[in-house]
């Protein structure tokens, strides 16, 4: 019903926060990866009618066979040992290469949702959807979870405060 009349649904605004080391000892906050826990209907619904969307529109763009990154019958193994072998044949041949890499460092934090559904509104997702989407990202109650527990208290978008942008990377 959320995605059908554009509501938010209450339920689905509660997340839990887990944050990971990306480098073993090291725990400043920009460095960590943080997960977010929310409530698998959600999760699965906006995999179901953004995601699988998203991606069967990815694979009508012809992309080319060296985009691994979530692509059916590809894996992330595949991807490392096709640079691995790059590398060691040009080290072998005592060739100079140069290497490129578009995934940008905490991609999730960094995409505003405004574009985002601009671009899912194209590709054929329904305004509703999104609306609920928006709805419930900017009205989620986040707690933080840590080797103590789950915090108590919870932080959230207040109004005239920037924006906690960015897509919820779990």
């Amino acid at each position: 019903l959320p995605f059908i009349y554009g509501f938010a649904n209450t339920r689905w605004m509660n997340m839990i926060d887990v944050m990971l080391e990306k480098k073993p000892g090291v725990r400043h906050i920009h460095m960590l990866r943080i997960i977010g826990l929310v409530c698998p209907e959600l999760n699965t619904a906006l995999s179901y009618f953004i995601g699988h969307l998203g991606q069967k529109n990815f694979e009508l763009t012809n992309p080319t066979d060296e985009q691994h990154g979530s692509r059916r019958h590809r894996q992330s193994i595949d991807a490392a040992m096709l640079k691995l072998l790059t590398m060691e044949t040009a080290r072998m041949g005592m060739r100079t290469i140069a290497m490129t890499q578009y995934d940008e460092k905490n991609c999730f934090d960094r995409i505003y949702r405004q574009n985002s559904n601009i671009f899912a509104q194209k590709a054929g997702v329904s305004k509703n959807i999104l609306i609920s989407q928006t709805l419930v990202k900017d009205n989620m109650k986040r707690r933080v979870k840590t080797g103590l527990g789950i915090t108590n208290q919870t932080y959230h978008q207040t109004g005239g405060e920037p924006t906690l942008d960015g897509e919820i990377q779990g």
